[in-house]
């Protein structure tokens, strides 16, 4: 495998739950790849937050609401991660992208 590609399959596994350690660990000196490490680990951090407010809220038409917009909002967050790593671009996240971790 290329670099390229080595780079581009590290980045785009950095938006999916706990991978983003593979290149925040093994990849510090290549920076787009510890770039969309970093933007992991917000997205990962954005989406335990979620689940604690999750748990706290519960149940009922408020928690299914927050449920839903949460669901949606980290889905499109990691389509968003993805592309950008696929296309080696340093775009943050939207909203979330800005956070210093």
């Amino acid at each position: 495998m290329d670099k390229k590609t080595r780079d581009k399959l590290i980045s785009a596994l950095s938006y999916f739950s706990i991978l983003w350690l593979v290149g925040y660990i093994g990849e510090k000196d290549n920076d787009i790849v510890y770039f969309h490490s970093k933007q992991g680990l917000t997205l990962f951090i954005y989406n335990l937050i979620g689940q604690i407010i999750m748990i706290i809220i519960g149940s009922g038409i408020i928690g299914m609401l927050f449920s839903f917009i949460f669901a949606i909002s980290s889905l499109g967050f990691s389509i968003i991660g993805v592309y950008n790593a696929v296309l080696l671009r340093k775009e943050k996240l939207p909203i979330i992208g800005n956070i210093k971790i």
